[in-house]
């Protein structure tokens, strides 16, 4: 795979992951600002929503605010 594959792939998962995290914070009735109580500054909230990618501790992070395990988080996403 080449590399410029590889980098659009991996630009997919994070645009679908932020996607999902979205949808995570709307079924909880959330908007942005109140990521805020759980340690993210809303500029980086925004850009995670965007497809951003994201480190593990982010996620983690994103799995406490909604409750939920790091499976779920990821569960059925290729």
């Amino acid at each position: 795979m080449s590399t410029q594959s590889r980098n659009k792939e991996f630009n997919q998962f994070f645009k679908q992951l932020g996607q999902r995290i979205r949808k995570l914070r709307l079924s909880r009735e959330m908007v942005q600002e109140d990521m805020i109580s759980y340690g993210f500054a809303t500029r980086h909230y925004q850009r995670i929503e965007a497809g951003f990618p994201i480190n593990i501790k982010t996620a983690i992070r994103l799995c406490k605010a909604f409750k939920i395990k790091l499976t779920e988080l990821f569960e059925g996403m290729q």
